[in-house]
């Protein structure tokens, strides 16, 4: 025994000595560039790319003006996930989930594009998001009949749902020349709660379906164990420390971007900012590595993990490479004369120095555009159809941006049903809404969900309360928490106890445009939109609500659409007080 312990602690010191002679944290390295084990696995993984099949442009300094560069598009990222396939190594090529809703594709297509460029492309599993559930069951179950991968989650339940009895596995066990690698599924149990998943699927605890799951596969002889989670960044670790026996977590839910500060950001180009390590290292509960990884959003970045394993199944080593996917990039503002002029070199006439070293540009895989392009042709006419001029950058920033000009359209277009007052959660507002021209695909990538919009009576007292339950998720740090407006002013405590923090709750007059006190017992209609009235971001009083409650039917982005038309012309940015 003694032996043993000196052994290792031996072959612990040359690893030591090899990881620092590489230069690569969080990698140990034979001499020939090879990772040391027994069996080493190559890990590539997304999650949350919401039907962002495109490139999405950003813009970022560069020299003396500024660019904009491509992140993303399922065309460049087969080129990036052929580049590593060719290498022919044991690979994994995984998704954490909210695959789809987000853009006009899954408007149009209700996730079919997103399904067949994953098949092109070659993903290996899937696991199922909160979003994915959106629009049903039966979306799902469409989704999973024209997949050629399968999807997993061991906290689903749907053996009472018709359309997804038994399609959805706990997990699955791929073998590689013997050596055998299970992918075990968890969702959100909030997803029963925040999307429409039907009264036939339930969703249990994390913690004890994940373990029962890696015991299950334990007792097939199976000891690397990957779990795919859409439960969260922050989750994730608490699960590594957890449960016993899981040797990496892919993850989704949170759109964290992970890796180091210097591969992402250069302080006179491209800044992106990460918020922990790739991978972050934690110690289960038996003391062994757990690494756990995540891809960021929208396919902007392709997750990149070589995992070596020894032969008991525990990780050894390992090799970060997660890249941020680029495509063209051409001037933004400088001076103008160069606007639409595409740049080569990294994004810029010097040799790239804009980019950061993880930010890489690819080609487009041609057969992967040309599925695309099917998809994409019928919807360019619809989608660049311009419908107003924003002043300037709307920022999207609880209370102000283009979700306060969404609670407005919101509440302009049920005024006919009696309502006061709207309020649009900030989650559902999905991006910023630049400078220029507002086009109708720029509202749909704004509002993705195709939420509608329900009128609602509350008390003075009922409002009161709905408003400090979301002003609560907001302080909680919920993702995507936060609430927009029209026709209620009001100011926050943050140090007050729960139901003294909103003071001054005032709601517009009819008429004159002038507010009045909001009182107790009186009873005002508002607008919201479904993800709300279902008693999501923690309103319970608005699920509770009976008074009197009708769902119009009308769908959000329609609504903007309209609202942003009888403006006719420039639309200003809301600042100011809430």
């Amino acid at each position: 025994m003694m032996i043993k312990v000196m052994r290792r602690g031996l072959i612990g010191a040359c690893l030591l000595f090899l990881l620092c002679f590489a230069g690569i944290p969080g990698s140990v390295l034979f001499p020939g560039g090879g990772l040391a084990g027994d069996f080493t696995l190559t890990i590539l993984h997304l999650n949350d790319t919401h039907s962002h099949l495109d490139a999405t442009w950003v813009s970022h300094p560069c020299g003396e003006g500024d660019l904009k560069t491509e992140l993303g598009g399922f065309p460049r990222l087969a080129t990036a996930v052929r580049s590593i396939r060719e290498k022919g190594q044991p690979l994994l090529f995984l998704h954490g989930g909210d695959m789809v809703r987000g853009s006009l594709y899954f408007t149009r297509y209700g996730g079919r594009a997103d399904v067949d460029l994953l098949n092109a492309i070659g993903l290996d599993a899937a696991t199922l998001g909160n979003h994915d559930f959106d629009q049903g069951p039966e979306v799902v179950s469409r989704l999973m009949e024209k997949a050629s991968f399968p999807f997993v989650s061991a906290n689903i339940d749907a053996s009472r749902e018709p359309s997804l009895a038994g399609k959805i596995k706990p997990y699955i066990i791929r073998s590689f020349d013997g050596k055998k690698v299970a992918v075990i599924g968890v969702t959100t149990p909030s997803t029963a709660y925040i999307a429409q998943p039907g009264d036939g699927v339930s969703f249990g605890k994390v913690v004890p379906r994940v373990a029962a799951a890696v015991r299950e596969v334990q007792a097939k002889g199976v000891e690397k164990i990957i779990v795919l989670s859409h439960i969260g960044y922050d989750e994730d670790l608490r699960l590594a420390r957890t449960v016993a026996g899981i040797d990496v977590i892919v993850g989704g839910h949170s759109h964290t971007l992970l890796g180091r500060r210097g591969d992402f950001c250069r302080r006179d180009g491209l800044c992106l900012t990460p918020s922990g390590d790739y991978p972050t290292v934690v110690r289960g509960p038996e003391g062994k590595t757990v690494l756990v990884v995540q891809a960021w959003e929208w396919g902007k970045l392709l997750g990149n993990l070589e995992v070596s394993f020894d032969v008991r199944g525990d990780v050894t080593a390992w090799r970060a490479q997660p890249v941020v996917v680029a495509g063209d990039s051409i001037p933004g503002s400088p001076k103008g004369e160069k606007r639409g002029e595409t740049l080569l070199s990294g994004g810029s006439e010097d040799g790239g120095t804009c980019l950061p070293p993880r930010v890489r540009q690819y080609e487009k895989d041609p057969h992967v555009q040309e599925r695309l392009d099917v998809y994409a042709t019928p919807l360019n006419a619809f989608r660049h159809t311009s419908i107003a001029t924003s002043e300037d950058d709307c920022k999207r920033r609880a209370p102000f941006g283009p979700g306060r000009l969404v609670a407005e359209s919101m509440l302009w277009k049920t005024r006919f049903l009696g309502t006061r007052a709207a309020l649009q959660n900030a989650g559902g507002v999905r991006c910023d809404m630049p400078a220029g021209e507002i086009t109708i695909g720029m509202v749909y990538e704004i509002l993705p969900f195709d939420n509608t919009l329900h009128v609602i009576d509350l008390t003075g007292s009922q409002l009161h309360r709905t408003v400090e339950e979301l002003i609560r998720a907001q302080m909680r740090g919920r993702r995507g928490s936060g609430v927009y407006t029209a026709g209620l002013t009001f100011h926050v405590k943050p140090g007050a106890p729960f139901g003294k923090r909103v003071t001054g709750l005032r709601i517009r007059k009819d008429g004159d445009g002038g507010y009045e006190r909001v009182r107790r017992n009186a009873v005002y209609r508002i607008a919201v939109q479904d993800y709300l009235a279902r008693g999501g971001d923690g309103c319970k009083t608005l699920a509770g609500a009976t008074r009197y409650r009708q769902d119009t039917g009308f769908v959000d982005a329609e609504v903007f659409i309209e609202y942003l038309r009888q403006i006719r012309g420039v639309v200003a940015c809301p600042a100011g007080k809430r």
